[in-house]
């Protein structure tokens, strides 16, 4: 299927998927309290929003820091993470589509692409296995404090299973050295091919620096670690505030973690702003622990606020750059980059 066809057709399935959950359990009255909501838990709401993004843009920077070349400045970062959070947002896939955005701004500031791409890689890498991690703690500690159906248990407990195993796999390759990036490309077969034998040499030289990342001094990962930890406490401040601004009876610390693990899971699955299954997943757990359903649409709306604040502002600093997406990713990628 065509690229651009799959991108609209899943965001026709997304509106259309929200429509029917927004229909059903009333949208205006979810807005009119976000409306009527008290403005020193919105003032609180969006500078936990700014600290969380600062953190994240922190983490980011402690890899730079560790190629010991030219690092940018904060605010620098601050501006590039908000273009790629806008890409992403607005492409299918886990948030990962301005990942490359990212790499390539990063790029301008006299580092290869490969380089660039590579502390993306290892600040993504942190980001998703810090999250599933936590992900399987808490799931532990749900199924010892709820009661919950059956096959909820078995598909939560298989779930985190696996996601320790491939942590601790991924996490095994990392610190011992093992190619992992070059060996999967391997298996694809496309190596042999004209275009793949040019890809095999970049490949092998961007896993090199992610494994240098890992290997050169293990204080720098922990660091890493501990700043995504951190950004996790703050996200369950930003979710009771945004219970204080819905008037909602504030829950407790597991369900909170209910609330941003099934908000964590919409982004997964590949459908742009994650348009429905944001909507759909907040009705769920919002059930789940006892509240009415048009407050679960609440908690979606004023998440999918904020992401539109920020992506409106990320495609701001996207024009001030002169990023064409496009164009610019064309033109740095590593098989035609002349850079060392």
């Amino acid at each position: 299927m065509d690229r651009k066809l799959a991108v609209v057709l899943s965001f026709v399935i997304g509106v259309a998927a929200a429509a029917i959950i927004f229909t059903k359990v009333g949208l205006g009255q979810a807005l009119a309290t976000i409306w009527n909501a008290p403005l020193l838990a919105v003032l609180a709401y969006a500078a936990i929003t700014f600290g969380i993004t600062a953190i994240l843009v922190w983490r980011w920077r402690v890899v730079i820091k560790t190629q010991e070349s030219y690092v940018p400045t904060f605010w620098q970062l601050f501006r590039y993470h908000l273009i790629g959070y806008a890409v992403s947002y607005v492409t299918p896939g886990a948030k990962m589509g301005g990942e490359p955005v990212r790499a390539a701004l990063l790029s301008r500031h006299k580092e290869s692409f490969k380089e660039a791409g590579s502390t993306v890689f290892v600040d993504k890498s942190v980001e998703l296995t810090t999250s599933a991690t936590f992900f399987a703690l808490g799931a532990a500690v749900l199924l010892l404090a709820h009661a919950m159906p059956t096959q909820a248990q078995e598909l939560m407990i298989i779930t985190a299973v696996i996601l320790l195993i491939l942590i601790g796999f991924f996490y095994y390759l990392m610190f011992t050295g093992k190619d992992f990036l070059s060996q999967l490309f391997g298996l694809t077969m496309l190596h042999k091919t004209k275009v793949g034998k040019k890809w095999v040499k970049h490949i092998k030289e961007f896993e090199q620096h992610i494994l240098d990342f890992y290997r050169k001094d293990p204080k720098h990962f922990l660091s890493t670690v501990a700043i995504s930890f951190l950004s996790w406490a703050l996200m369950f401040v930003e979710y009771a505030l945004i219970m204080v601004i819905l008037g909602i009876p504030q829950p407790s610390v597991l369900e909170l973690f209910l609330v941003i693990t099934f908000i964590g899971a919409a982004y997964i699955i590949p459908l742009p702003m994650a348009l429905g299954t944001l909507e759909a997943g907040q009705v769920s757990v919002f059930k789940m622990i006892g509240l009415p359903a048009a407050a679960g649409v609440g908690v979606a709306v004023v998440t999918r606020l904020k992401d539109i604040v920020l992506t409106v502002i990320g495609f701001a600093c996207a024009s001030y750059y002169g990023l064409h997406l496009g164009k610019d990713l064309k033109t740095i990628l590593p098989i035609n980059e002349k850079r060392k």
